[in-house]
């Protein structure tokens, strides 16, 4: 049988696994060697298996306790994506593109059903975004308030797609928050004035001002990074992921 037909079935035995309730997330799965047995697959056919599962983010491997089901670090699923888009030309206007499209939705969930504990999340990046003068540091609570946006609509599937993002996401702002930074006070003014407002129509419950808002403040960030992705990423983002 093909590797690929044994990583299927892999995951195959890992969904009906979770459907009868005996694997979840961050709970100890199968041993490489209990797995082999269920299967009747080779040892190092699972264990090149569990290895791929590590390295997109599904599996996690603690020392000395086995491996757990896991679905927190995509940085090298990130890494594919910058590796695809790269390979076929594609643009910064593409990962914005994708933002519009999972935020605008998300921002008025948010607006109409959101907890205190939300908006002073959301409060405290805003407060760290106009006190911080590092764009590694400022690029972090930005990427971390329109994450706080996209999770408060409970939806696994969005949040995923996000995690997925949020390594190009991060490298992406954090270059913008560079310029911003070293050249234009009125720029980041703007920045400042836009999360306000995507922050105000969160506060009163009203879907179309968080909206426009936040349509406003993804446009404005646009314009400035019409780069294709080749010219904008750097060796330095795979060296420090």
């Amino acid at each position: 049988m093909e590797d690929k037909n044994k990583f299927d079935m892999v995951i195959d035995k890992f969904l009906e696994l979770s459907k009868d309730g005996k694997v979840d997330l961050d709970k100890k799965i199968y041993s490489e060697n209990r797995l082999s047995n269920l299967l009747h697959y080779s040892r190092s056919s699972i264990r090149e298996i569990y290895a791929a599962l590590r390295l997109i983010g599904v599996l996690e491997c603690r020392r000395g306790e086995g491996s757990y089901l896991s679905f927190s670090n995509f940085d090298n699923l990130s890494k594919v994506f910058l590796l695809k888009m790269i390979l076929e030309d594609g643009k910064v206007q593409d990962i914005m593109q994708v933002r519009n499209i999972l935020e605008l939705s998300a921002v008025r969930t948010c607006a109409q059903d959101n907890s205190e504990e939300e908006i002073k999340s959301l409060e405290e990046c805003l407060e760290n975004m106009r006190k911080f003068r590092d764009p590694t540091l400022n690029a972090r609570e930005d990427v971390k308030f329109h994450s706080i946006i996209l999770m408060s609509n409970k939806n696994v599937l969005l949040e995923l797609l996000y995690n997925i993002l949020s390594g190009l996401l991060e490298e992406l702002t954090t270059k913008n928050w560079r310029t911003i930074l070293m050249r234009k006070q009125d720029d980041f003014d703007i920045i400042m004035k836009q999360h306000e407002e995507v922050l105000q129509g969160i506060k009163v419950k009203n879907p179309e001002l968080a909206e426009s808002a936040l349509k406003n403040h993804l446009l404005f960030v646009s314009k400035k990074l019409e780069f294709k992705i080749d010219s904008f990423f750097t060796e330095d983002y795979c060296d420090q992921n």
